[in-house]
């Protein structure tokens, strides 16, 4: 059995904690003191997404035409609407 040894790249180590582990320990450690905290964060979802919502969902999902990787030149109707302003600007 071989064993190979994957090396960690030397720019990993500069990393420090990530800045939301560290944000929640704060804020555990000052809510442990019996304090208010008031989260002002953008939340969690409490309520689930609308029915219409999700059959269009599952619509989408099921649709094999869905199951690939799209086009690097970009949807036709998009590189349309763009492609004066950049004409424009390349001048």
């Amino acid at each position: 059995m071989s064993t190979s040894i994957v090396q960690q790249a030397k720019r990993m180590d500069t990393l420090g904690e990530y800045f939301f582990s560290r944000a929640h320990k704060k804020i555990s450690q000052v809510a442990s003191t019996g304090k208010v905290i008031i989260n002002l964060g953008i939340g969690s979802p409490d309520l689930a997404p609308s029915p219409l919502v999700i059959e269009e969902l599952a619509k989408k999902v099921a649709d094999p035409s869905m199951h690939r990787y799209p086009s690097y030149t970009g949807l036709p109707q998009f590189r349309t609407e763009i492609a004066p302003g950049i004409k424009e600007s390349s001048v």
